[in-house]
């Protein structure tokens, strides 16, 4: 049944293409099933999944994995800002180093940048795109995997699979 959904929002909504409610007969495939939750209540529609509506999904869907990858991303940046702020503090002798390491140990949440392990070549993709729009910079391997919390190990399977899959619209140059 995976293939066949399209999430809306991961914790209150979701569109499923192909679902026959209990009672009912067959579906059509062209067909969906819309439940949301509001104020506790759950509210169910069906109807009629026309191209307007698969591609309403669609561009949700992808919105919502493009805004995830973002929201690393800055995330991430802001990982990098604080640990450049606590090293200046260390290197301008305001703090020792023993206070140093205490703040890293103590909060590493805010230092340390998490490899996602599921990361996919969607996910991937869509990345891709993101550096592709930031003209004034390359990349390279490692500070992709760093900007996007990919597994350093899976960056160049993630390449090679993208520039296999894609009809080169970019070249990705890492």
């Amino acid at each position: 049944m995976n293939s066949n959904k399209f999430f809306i929002d991961e914790d209150c909504t979701s569109a499923v293409k192909n679902f026959a409610p209990f009672g009912y007969k067959a579906v059509s495939a062209s067909t969906y099933f819309l439940s949301t939750v509001e104020n506790d209540s759950v509210n169910v529609c069906r109807g009629i999944l026309t191209p307007h509506l698969k591609s309403y999904f669609g561009s949700y869907t992808a919105n919502e994995a493009r805004e995830k990858i973002l929201i690393t991303a800055i995330g991430n940046l802001w990982k990098k800002i604080d640990y450049l702020q606590l090293s200046q503090s260390l290197d301008h002798e305001m703090i020792n180093e023993e206070e140093f390491i205490y703040e890293l140990e103590k909060f590493e949440k805010r230092y340390v940048i998490e490899p996602l392990n599921d990361f996919s070549q969607e996910d991937f993709n869509i990345a891709i795109k993101i550096i592709h729009k930031i003209s004034h910079r390359q990349f390279d391997e490692q500070e992709v995997a760093e900007m996007f919390s990919i597994p350093f190990e899976n960056v160049s399977k993630l390449i090679l699979r993208y520039e296999s899959e894609k009809v080169p619209t970019y070249r990705l140059d890492l």
